[in-house]
């Protein structure tokens, strides 16, 4: 069954439920109303007649008074017995009934009392005669009243009018409540899931529904970077390590083509080979590592550590694979003790981090030097890397931390474009914010703050 099927029904039965139990409530309260007053009638009814019948003393049998005439005419059920205090009957207004009280007088003698069977009403009186005689008086009559019957009438028009607009009520309040889920499935329908560029449109409602909207667009977005990332990785990922992978094939050609070739030519050529392994495996463990912390379910393990010891083993690694670099590292400020040094977070990944911006900054400055300063600050440590090279334009400084792009000013240098997006990946899997202040031909600084 259909949402806005199974809405319509509720919305049906729980607005006739309340319709029958409104209209049921009027019916039994007018009821209610009317009987009390029939009663009452009947009461002063018993009253009057024993007044008239008894005021000039007592009755000692049903014959001592005849009725009028004019009684004949009364319905048989209309009647005012009087008996006395034996509870013998000495009185009938109507002589005309052989009626049978349907309760028993001698029960109720000493109280009002009020019966009803079926349609005829009795009301039972208690009276004390001016000569101190007791009697009980029961006045009957037979009721069915028009204003009842045209209530019941009224309300039976009234519940049918009611189920048929409360069904059509029901059919367009359900379709307008609906309506915002309508769009957003015709929306998702015309959505271009090849590239997921499309968006649904906010309504501004702030309800539930902008919340809904909003939680699908944002999961459309993740959706959207992990597929474009992952078409990028494939894409530049082939092409990286094509590259290298034909030069090893073709220096081993060579080398095999040519038998005469001599200890340090085979030399040059294995060195020149692990230089091309190495790059191989440093792209690959660096594109291991993204995708590692781009994956969905990635569980940061952290342990707390000193970031200077980190920066000096980064410096000497760095150092032995490269040593025309010069890595210059400082402390600025006084911290009291050790731990004022200490951060906390994944000690592999930072490192990592650490010595991709050290390679970077040496990597693409004239004279392949960079400044480590770490400057500690009442409200934590921060982790700068400046160097004197070419700059990065104001327009490219989102770009640059996107995976495989390149500086345009630093084409000519040897690089793959994945140092600083593997930075920004574990600056963000740590909550950290990577600072990058830049100006063309002037160098570029990288700052950490850590809290």
């Amino acid at each position: 069954m259909k949402i806005r099927v199974r809405l319509t029904l509720q919305f049906f039965f729980v607005v006739a439920t309340i319709l029958f139990l409104t209209m049921y409530f009027v019916y039994k309260r007018f009821e209610d109303m009317t009987t009390m007053e029939y009663y009452n009638n009947l009461k002063t009814k018993a009253h009057m007649t024993a007044e008239m019948v008894l005021h000039n003393g007592d009755l000692e049998k049903i014959e001592d008074i005849n009725p009028r005439k004019s009684n004949e005419g009364l319905p048989i059920s209309d009647n005012v017995i009087i008996f006395n205090n034996k509870f013998e009957k000495v009185f009938s207004f109507n002589r005309n009934t052989t009626e049978n009280i349907p309760f028993d007088v001698v029960d109720y003698s000493r109280q009002e009392h009020a019966h009803r069977q079926g349609d005829i009403y009795y009301y039972g009186l208690p009276y004390t005669a001016n000569t101190g005689t007791y009697y009980y008086v029961v006045a009957s009559s037979f009721f069915n009243s028009k204003e009842l019957m045209d209530l019941r009438q009224i309300i039976t028009i009234a519940i049918v009018i009611g189920l048929f607009v409360v069904g059509l009520a029901g059919f367009f309040y359900t379709r307008e409540a609906l309506s915002p889920l309508f769009s957003i499935v015709t929306q998702m329908d015309r959505l271009d899931m090849t590239t997921l560029t499309g968006r649904l449109k906010a309504t501004r409602s702030k309800d539930e529904i902008e919340h809904l909207i909003t939680s699908i667009n944002n999961l459309l977005s993740k959706i959207q970077s992990s597929f474009t990332f992952q078409k990028m990785f494939i894409s530049n990922v082939s092409h990286e390590l094509k590259n290298p992978i034909s030069v090893m094939l073709s220096q081993v050609d060579v080398v095999l083509a040519q038998s005469n070739r001599t200890v340090d030519e085979y030399r040059s050529t294995l060195v020149s080979l692990r230089e091309d392994v190495r790059e191989i495996a440093d792209i690959t463990e660096n594109l291991l590592q993204m995708a590692k912390m781009k994956a969905e379910g990635f569980k940061l393990e952290v342990n707390s550590f000193q970031l200077d010891d980190a920066i000096l083993e980064c410096q000497s690694k760095l150092l032995r694979a490269h040593p025309d670099y010069t890595i210059n590292f400082k402390i600025n400020g006084r911290p009291d003790t050790q731990e004022d040094l200490t951060i906390t977070g994944n000690e592999a990944l930072l490192r990592l981090a650490f010595i991709n911006l050290m390679d970077n900054c040496c990597k693409y400055s004239p004279d392949k030097k960079v400044d480590v300063t770490i400057t500690s600050r009442d409200k934590g440590l921060l982790l700068t890397f400046k160097d004197n090279g070419y700059g990065i334009d104001a327009d490219e400084l989102e770009k640059v931390l996107q995976p495989f792009y390149r500086n345009t000013k630093a084409t000519k240098v040897k690089g793959y474009g994945i140092g600083l997006s593997l930075i920004d990946a574990v600056m963000n899997v740590h909550k950290l914010n990577l600072k990058i202040e830049s100006q063309p031909d002037a160098g570029s600084t990288f700052s950490i703050r850590f809290k």
